[in-house]
């Protein structure tokens, strides 16, 4: 029987960039003798180019190069949302409080005083390396939680109200954000902020209960996008004010007019023609207008709706329609109408 395949894990990757051939030797060697897969810059320009690209676990950089700063390839690495959450290990040749304060203001997240020990270089990338893999380990737990709201339909959401600041969103949030309004993260749009706004005058408990009044609507064709304002990502048991730093949690759905119509037909037994007029009539339309919108005289839309009415055990269209939007007990059919 033969043994089962233990993954091992891959090493972690370091980018180490540094302008004295020497050095850069003997901290090549150091490192990859003590596990670290090495990728050498000996162009300091290049740093952020090739930080982008393989997303090391740390970056070590040199501070000094011949006609250039390694501050200014800090700054580069931390304007760019490729290579901002990447740690920096800077090297100095000057270890003066001015110049120390100086690299951590650039967006140094550690600094070594060169000529470096191997053993302080080792301890500080085993500390940066492993905060980089959890970091990572804990983005890629928060894509696929993100991604599993979008499995279940719910593009999702996350604003904080008073800065208009989108903290978060699923990925098909950002699809139908685009669709509908014109935009994309981390820009809310100006309707959905006003909407919010609107209703959430006075504040409410994240226990509350916002119900229908918190619901906004928008057409596009045949399709419409539902938004619901479902409450606070404040802790339980705080107050949730419009104005705090608490980000509101939105839910949004997108109907179709086809879907819907499909799911009245399974609901309620009927053709495709009959849930077609169905439609129509929850949504106030005469008989000459459904003829107009399907294609048929008014006496062919009066027969299909009596055969309706039959199979939904009503005489009225008032009644269908009330059946329809789930009134009558078929909440499945309603919450594609509402």
């Amino acid at each position: 029987m033969s043994k089962p395949h233990i993954r091992q894990p891959t090493p972690p990757v370091v980018l180490l960039a540094t302008p004295a051939c020497e050095p850069l030797e003997a901290m090549q060697e150091g490192l990859e003798e003590s596990g670290y897969q090495v990728d050498l810059v000996h162009d300091g320009g290049l740093v952020p180019q090739r930080a982008a690209q393989m997303q090391p676990d740390s970056i070590v950089l040199a501070a000094e190069w011949p006609a250039a700063s390694g501050l200014d390839w800090v700054r580069r690495l931390r304007h760019s949302s490729a290579t901002r959450h990447l740690p920096v290990l800077l090297l100095l040749n000057d270890g003066s409080q001015a110049s120390v304060a100086s690299a951590y203001e650039a967006g140094a997240s550690d600094h070594l005083l060169m000529p470096a020990r191997m053993t302080d270089l080792l301890a500080r990338l085993q500390v940066h390396c492993r905060a980089a893999r959890a970091a990572r380990a804990q983005e890629h737990v928060n894509r696929q939680a993100l991604s599993a709201l979008d499995a279940f339909g719910y593009a999702s959401l996350n604003i904080r109200l008073h800065d208009a600041n989108l903290l978060w969103h699923t990925p098909l949030a950002q699809e139908l954000l685009w669709r509908y309004f014109g935009t994309r993260p981390p820009v809310v749009p100006e309707p959905v902020l006003r909407w919010m706004k609107k209703n959430l005058q006075g504040g409410v408990t994240p226990a509350g209960r916002l119900g229908e009044l918190a619901r906004m609507h928008v057409d596009r064709g045949d399709c419409r996008l539902s938004l619901r304002l479902h409450g606070s990502m404040c802790e339980e048991g705080e107050p949730a004010e419009p104005e705090r730093h608490d980000g509101w949690l939105v839910v949004m759905a997108e109907q179709s007019m086809a879907v819907t119509q499909q799911s009245l037909g399974q609901c309620f037994g009927l053709t495709a023609r009959e849930a077609e007029v169905l439609y129509w009539v929850t949504q106030g339309k005469t008989n000459r207008d459904i003829g107009d919108i399907l294609g048929s005289s008014p006496a062919t839309v009066k027969k299909h709706t009596e055969r309706l009415y039959a199979k939904l055990g009503v005489e009225t269209r008032t009644a269908a329609a009330a059946m329809a939007l789930g009134r009558g007990g078929r909440g499945h059919a309603a919450s594609l109408l509402h």
